[in-house]
Parts: structure tokens; sequence; C-alpha cells
């Protein structure tokens, strides 16, 4: 299984893409694929998807869905957290939406 040179010699050119690009984080699952010398195709075989999905995931032109978001930490023996990391914060609820939600508490003490 796998290819494309010594693990060590892979990883250094992985981890040196990651620098250039702008975030480890973007690189993660190429990275662990290349520390155990797996290809794409090897890691598709392990979660029972197909390779263009593992490329996909590596590309982030998809997002996996939760149970193989945990079946790849899962592979790697890793917390999910460990893996992937979300984009960006979620939006802060707004003030206006906080009161709407009190307000059913308040009528229904009022009541």
């Amino acid at each position: 299984m796998g290819g494309g040179g010594p693990p060590a010699l892979v990883v250094g050119r992985v981890l040196a893409t990651a620098r250039r690009t702008g975030g480890a984080h973007e690189e993660r699952l190429r990275v662990l694929r290349a520390e155990r010398d797996w290809s794409q195709a090897d890691l598709a075989e392990r979660l029972s998807v197909s390779r263009q999905t593992v490329n996909a995931i590596e590309n982030e032109r998809y997002d996996p869905s939760l149970p193989l978001a945990f079946s790849i930490a899962r592979i790697f023996a890793l917390r999910i957290e460990d893996v992937f990391t979300p984009d960006a914060e979620p939006p802060p609820v707004s003030g206006a939406a906080r009161v709407s939600r009190r307000i059913p508490l308040l009528a229904a003490r009022a009541g």
C-alpha cells in the first residue's frame, strides 16, 4: 500500500507546503496519511469511501459528515478536533435573538 517516497521525505514536503499555503490544519489529513505512507486510495479503502472523497476533504472542497469525521479520527487514533478545525467561530447571538428566546419563559412565569 501507499508510495511516493520514504515517509519522512513525504512528510517534509507536505509540511513545507502547509507552511507556504498558510495553515497546518489545512494539510492535517495529508500529513497524517504521509506519516503512515498511505495513498489517498489506501485511506479511502480503510474508510470505505472513494479516493475522490479523500481528495475532496484534503483540498477543502468537501466537509465530511460527522460519522466520517469520527471514522477518520479513529483510524489515526486521534480526537476529532485534532484532525479537523472549524473555519471560523460561530457568529455571536444578537441581543434581539437572546431577548426573543427569553420572552416565552417570562410569559410563562407571569401567567
